[in-house]
């Protein structure tokens, strides 16, 4: 962060919304709109936000020594403000406050003592501690039942153990399950692979399966070819778009890093229909999610319209602030997530992670 290079990158994240370019950011894509917008309905409703936040400020008022006080929620207001103002890396960079907004429990229970008698600042304690506590241990649930669901990642590679002969040939490209199963790292090209019960794949990982011609890849060794229907999909949105250069390959020119493709938008989709067009698909996996409310907390807050067919998009806390009940909708939506019972009863239903396609190359067959 303190080199050149970080402290640039960070200036061209506070002036553009990518690296490299010079489209402007809107108040809606910085990162501490993000983070209320976003990333903490995902969490709890509004009205925990607010309630943790006027405990932080009381804190700060009955504290013994409001001058340490001051310092811990100082820093912590300098990191939302400084971190806020990007546009990168939400998750790394926002959610450490989270913790830190837990400090403002210990104002309302500094203030209750001090204000109530002890039985009624006791039940008025618990009650905060209910509101502000349920929603977050039941996302942590939701979370923790996400990661036991089958997931496209662990098929694939439990795939491999049981079907693919030891020292095998395979190509990977960017978002493909990786291999070896239990060190996920991207190997570079020719790297020797382990993968369960001692099995060795070389494997050759690329960007994009189009970054090369498709008959690159048996004259290389390699037998078999993970691919992201994802990948393709972009490339046709691009095209649709107006794109001749994919805006992956520019951004990353400019960095100085590998592009994707490396050739133009409409030799890239070619490839990838050769690939499709030429060689077998031995193993297919199409995601089946659960319903986007179990998915995302926030979908909660998304109205279906006419132009969106899933409901829902990234961006999806979108409350009306017409009238008075709207708002409170908007503070205590989600509070209560009846649907995690279904998600337990019916997880071995779903199957998470990306859709993933298998080719082999037939070489060796």
């Amino acid at each position: 962060m303190f080199s050149v290079d970080g402290l640039t990158s960070f200036a061209d994240s506070v002036g553009s919304k990518y690296y490299g370019t010079t489209e402007a950011v809107t108040l809606d894509q910085r990162l501490w709109w993000l983070w209320l917008s976003r990333v903490w309905v995902d969490q709890a409703p509004p009205l925990v936000f607010v309630v943790l936040v006027l405990g932080t400020v009381i804190g700060l008022l009955v504290a013994r020594d409001r001058y340490v006080a001051g310092s811990v929620l100082g820093i912590g207001l300098l990191y939302y403000a400084v971190a806020g103002y990007s546009t990168h890396a939400i998750d790394r960079t926002m959610l450490p406050l989270i913790p830190l907004l837990a400090i403002g429990m210990a104002g309302w229970v500094a203030l209750l003592q001090r204000l109530t008698p002890r039985r009624v600042g006791t039940i008025m304690t618990a009650g905060l501690l209910v509101l502000v506590i349920a929603p977050l241990v039941q996302n942590s649930v939701r979370v923790n039942l996400l990661l036991t669901l089958p997931d496209s990642r662990t098929q694939v590679a439990r795939w491999f153990l049981d079907n693919v002969p030891d020292g095998t040939g395979i190509a990977r490209e960017t978002y493909a399950p990786h291999l070896p199963a239990l060190r996920p790292v991207n190997c570079p090209a020719g790297i020797e692979a382990a993968i369960g019960d001692g099995k060795h794949f070389t494997l050759t990982f690329r960007n994009s399966l189009a970054s090369e011609p498709p008959d690159w890849y048996p004259g290389q060794g390699i037998r078999y070819l993970i691919h992201m229907p994802a990948n393709y999909d972009r490339l046709l949105r691009q095209q649709a778009e107006g794109f001749v250069e994919s805006p992956t390959d520019t951004s990353a020119r400019r960095m100085g890093k590998t592009p994707r493709y490396g050739v133009p938008i409409a030799e890239a989709i070619a490839r990838y229909d050769a690939l499709q067009a030429r060689y077998a698909v031995v193993e297919r996996y199409t995601l089946v999610e659960p319903p986007k409310e179990i998915m995302q907390r926030c979908a909660a807050y998304r109205r279906p319209s006419a132009n969106d067919d899933t409901g829902l998009d990234r961006r999806c806390a979108e409350p009306s602030f017409d009238t008075w009940a709207g708002v409170g909708e908007f503070l205590v939506t989600g509070w209560l997530v009846s649907e995690l019972v279904d998600l337990w009863h019916n997880r071995h239903r779903y199957l998470l992670g990306r859709d993933t396609v298998i080719y082999d190359t037939g070489i060796g067959g």
